[in-house]
C-alpha cells in the first residue's frame, strides 16, 4: 500500500516547482517592495496569488479527473488503484501553489521563521492524522491526512503572511477564477 501512495505523491511533489520558478524569478523584487513599500509589495502579492490559483486550480481538477489515466500513463495497469490517491492528491496542488508564495513573502519581508512554525504545524497535523486514519484506511487514509495538512500548513502561513503585510480581497482573487473553475469541474464531471 505504500507505493500507491508513493507513486500518486511522488506526481504530485513535481508540480509545486512550477510555482517556484515563478517565485523565484519574483523573489527579489518582492524583496525591494519590502523595503520600498509595504502597500506595493501588498498589491504584487494579491496579483501573484491570484495568478497562482488560476494556475492551480485547473491542474487540480485535470489531475482530478484524469487521475486513472496518469497512472496506467507513468506506472502501468499495476498501480490502477493508486488513481484514488491521486485524485485525493490532486487538491493538495493549490495549497502547495499557494504556500511557496507565502513562504517566498514571508523571506522577502524578513520573517522566515514563520514558515518554519506553519511548516511544524503542519507536521504535526500530518503526524497525528496519519496515525488515526492509515491503520484504518491505509493509503487513502494517507492521501486524507496530506491534503488536511496541507491546508493546514496553508491556512496557518497565509494567516502568519496577511499579520505581516496587511489583507488582501479574497473575494477579488478568488470569486472569478473560482466561478471558472467551478464550471470547469462541473463540465468535467458531466
Amino acid at each position: 500500500e505504500v507505493s500507491l501512495f508513493e507513486v500518486s505523491n511522488r506526481i504530485i511533489m513535481q508540480l509545486p516547482l512550477l510555482a517556484v520558478s515563478i517565485l523565484v524569478s519574483l523573489s527579489p523584487s518582492f524583496s525591494q517592495m519590502a523595503k520600498d513599500s509595504m502597500e506595493t509589495l501588498r498589491s504584487y502579492y494579491e496579483k501573484t496569488f491570484k495568478f497562482l490559483f488560476i494556475l492551480s486550480a485547473p491542474l487540480s481538477i485535470s489531475i482530478f479527473f484524469a487521475s486513472r489515466n496518469i497512472i496506467v500513463h507513468f506506472f502501468g495497469k499495476e498501480f490502477l488503484q493508486a488513481s484514488a490517491s491521486l485524485s485525493i492528491l490532486a487538491w493538495t496542488i493549490i495549497f502547495l501553489f499557494l504556500t511557496s508564495l507565502q513562504n517566498f513573502t514571508l523571506v522577502a519581508i524578513g520573517k522566515q521563521k514563520m514558515g518554519l512554525l506553519s511548516v511544524f504545524v503542519g507536521f504535526l497535523v500530518n503526524l497525528i492524522l496519519d496515525i488515526v486514519l492509515i491503520p484504518e484506511y491505509g493509503y487513502i487514509g494517507a492521501s486524507i491526512a496530506t491534503l488536511i495538512s496541507y491546508f493546514i500548513f496553508f491556512a496557518v502561513i497565509f494567516y502568519l503572511t496577511r499579520k505581516h503585510i496587511g489583507d488582501i480581497s479574497l473575494s477579488k482573487v478568488f470569486l472569478k477564477p473560482g466561478i471558472s473553475a467551478l464550471a470547469m469541474f462541473v463540465f468535467c464531471y458531466s
